[in-house]
């Protein structure tokens, strides 16, 4: 049986999601008869030349370089995954797209790489289509085991529809609301399925997940507001 080729890179970002990958590592070489991993620096220096069945990139694009080699995996990949919230939104990085210091890319970047940021920081469905998205900061690993395991066996992983909020991740296990705190949590607005990690240690959710897809801007007030009122508890609401 032909093994599938699968490759990982990062791009511009903190490299969280790859290190979550390896936290995988022992479940991957179970089932290493079915997958060859061909191309993931953090484990190999060695380059592959070839086409990959599965390509998993985290990180969001900054520069021209970048740019060029998302548009390169796309045409050597049948499926082409963005992991993580810098891959999938643009993540951290984004906020430089609405700063309004100019020098802010300078007290980051050598003078000599100055030319080849861009602009702005862009996801990846901006430049090219990207089959799959994994979202989180780092990305979940039971979505990303779920994920893999289905491609092995060539069953089209079926989207996990989530439509409650990381408010309801925090009732499920009984963590005190951070709000009680006096500190602004994202969790009501933010789609759950993360088991509320960052809470759980008392840090309030920022929304790395993304947006709930039952989130009107219209009740975004009133969402805080009963949250408040209500000790800091409120359910997901449509």
């Amino acid at each position: 049986m032909e093994k599938l080729k699968i490759g990982f890179l990062s791009l511009t970002g903190c490299e969280g999601c790859e290190f979550v990958i390896l936290q995988l590592y022992e479940k991957l070489l179970k089932i290493s008869k079915r997958i060859e991993i061909v191309s993931f620096r953090l484990i190999s220096s060695k380059k592959y030349q070839g086409q990959f069945d599965v390509f998993f990139i985290d990180g969001s694009i900054t520069t021209k370089d970048e740019e060029k080699f998302v548009k390169e995996m796309r045409n050597r990949s049948k499926i082409l995954v963005a992991i993580g919230s810098c891959a999938t939104d643009g993540g951290v990085n984004i906020i430089r797209n609405i700063m309004n210091d100019p020098n802010s890319i300078k007290s980051v970047y050598k003078s000599e790489f100055l030319e080849e940021v861009n602009k702005e920081t862009k996801p990846l469905d901006s430049i090219v289509k990207i089959d799959y998205k994994l979202p989180g900061c780092p990305i979940n690993i039971e979505e990303l085991e779920y994920f893999i395991k289905n491609i092995i066996v060539k069953k089209k992983p079926k989207e996990r529809i989530i439509n409650y909020t990381v408010c309801n991740d925090c009732i499920s296990k009984g963590i005190e609301c951070v709000t009680k705190k006096g500190i602004f949590c994202a969790g009501p607005l933010t789609k759950g399925g993360c088991g509320a990690i960052c809470p759980s240690f008392g840090v309030p959710c920022f929304g790395c997940r993304g947006p709930s897809i039952n989130l009107k801007k219209n009740n975004l007030k009133e969402l805080i507001k009963q949250r408040v009122e209500n000790g800091g508890i409120v359910f997901a609401q449509g």
